[in-house]
């Protein structure tokens, strides 16, 4: 089940299994490092509020969802290759975004890793067969 911050459901279904922690991370972290473009993991994770404030829609969302699931599988294990560089070298892509972080750069890089590596498990996990 996925909710938004008001604890309104806007999925239930099997198929979104990236939970928004993991989701959240990446998006935020993934656009203060630089590393690309986690569109397709953002356009699974919406299709529960498409479903939710246009349900006229239901079966345009349920016809597209494979593509845009798989593409978010492509999309994250993408990133996650672009981290298993050198770890100094991962920090100094880190280093160079400009972010509010107090976190240290080792941190930030390391934070990162985890939500990219969590990301992949639950959208692996939820793979439409």
């Amino acid at each position: 089940m996925v909710m938004d911050c008001c604890g309104q459901v806007l999925s239930s279904s099997p198929f979104v299994a990236a939970n928004h922690t993991a989701a959240r991370g990446v998006r935020h972290d993934q656009c203060d490092s630089g590393f690309g473009d986690a569109a397709g993991l953002i356009d699974a994770l919406q299709t529960g509020d498409h479903l939710h404030y246009n349900p006229e829609t239901a079966k345009i969302e349920l016809a597209r969802f494979s593509g845009v699931y798989t593409k978010a599988v492509a999309d994250v294990q993408a990133l996650v290759n672009q981290t298993t560089v050198p770890e100094d070298e991962l920090e100094k892509r880190v280093a160079s975004q400009n972010t509010r972080e107090t976190s240290t750069v080792p941190e930030r890089a390391q934070r990162y890793k985890l939500y990219l590596k969590r990301a992949r498990a639950q959208l692996e996990n939820g793979m439409p067969k």
